[in-house]
């Protein structure tokens, strides 16, 4: 028997890691570093910036298979129809003229899975928690665009 579809937020810090190397994909957040004194260096790629996650907020969408008898059950797969992600990180642009100076932003990043993507759901390690199966934690690895959720 099928039970779902169910939505669950993620909004912990803890319960979420992120992996990516953010600097080599600025127009995929949808950020772009302002104009500086110097446009030269910044063309010419002088200008690294320092991006780290500040927080995060994650909706799963899934299902689950079960079965059982009277007093147990017991779940033989997950399935993940979509993860959308709100993701805030903290940019901040070094002035490449001066080591002292920088710039912090913070910019939100929004996206949603697609078929591109590779997602994972491990239900080795599924509890029941207050009366419901929760996803536990979830791992991101945007660039290669892979997620693992364990139940």
């Amino acid at each position: 028997m099928r039970l779902g579809p169910f939505t669950t937020k993620l909004d912990r810090y803890l319960d979420i890691d992120i992996s990516a190397r953010w600097n080599d994909q600025l127009d995929m957040i949808g950020f772009s570093i302002p104009k500086m004194a110097d446009d030269f260096l910044q063309d010419m790629g002088a200008i690294t910036p320092e991006i780290t996650v500040d927080s995060a907020l994650v909706y799963i969408n899934w299902a689950a298979e079960i079965s059982g008898g009277i007093s147990y059950f017991e779940i033989s797969d997950i399935y993940i129809q979509r993860v959308r992600a709100l993701i805030n990180l903290e940019i901040i642009v070094p002035d490449p003229l001066d080591d002292d100076k920088w710039e912090t932003y913070e910019h939100e990043w929004e996206f949603e899975t697609g078929d591109e993507w590779e997602i994972e759901a491990d239900v080795e390690s599924t509890k029941l928690q207050d009366g419901a199966i929760q996803p536990q934690s979830i791992e991101m690895d945007v660039e290669l665009k892979k997620i693992k959720i364990e139940f």
